[in-house]
């Protein structure tokens, strides 16, 4: 039994937890009423955490794919940026301007190409689907054909 600073025992535990001493304390775990309020509480409490931790997800979830990514790319790339840092005179800020344009050049350069292409391919597909805009010719026809239509 844990003794108080005048050596006597039991009394200290009285004085820091009332409710194993009983001495009929707010936090009594004898009178059945209390202890169902508690058990309403405690459930009361993790269904309400429970909630709260499903509804963040519900909202975040269009973001987790994009956070994923950009923690494989952070993981990955730290040593390089470490060593980048110590090349740029221990400078982190300039290490990481660095950084950001290099992974400039090899993740968005090569994804603007195509994205260029996107709009001259959009306006070919709809020349080939509707021939008889002003100027539009089918692929193979001799110029001035109307591409064997009958009108």
């Amino acid at each position: 039994m844990a003794r108080d600073a005048a050596g006597r025992r039991g009394k200290a535990l009285k004085k820091v937890y009332p409710m194993v001493s009983g001495s009929g304390g707010v936090m009594d775990h004898t009178d059945p009423s209390l202890r169902s309020w508690d058990l309403a509480r405690i459930v009361l409490g993790v269904t309400t955490i429970g909630g709260l931790t499903l509804a963040s997800f519900w909202v975040l979830r269009p973001f987790l794919l994009a956070a994923i990514w950009a923690t494989m790319i952070v993981v990955s790339t730290w040593p390089t940026l470490r060593a980048e840092e110590a090349r740029v005179w221990g400078t982190r800020s300039l290490a990481v301007t660095v950084m950001t344009f290099a992974m400039l050049l090899v993740i968005a350069a090569p994804a603007a190409r195509p994205t260029a292409t996107c709009p001259r391919l959009a306006t070919a597909v709809t020349i080939l689907h509707a021939p008889d805009s002003p100027g539009a010719h089918c692929p193979g026809a001799a110029p001035g054909r109307d591409c064997g239509r009958r009108r």
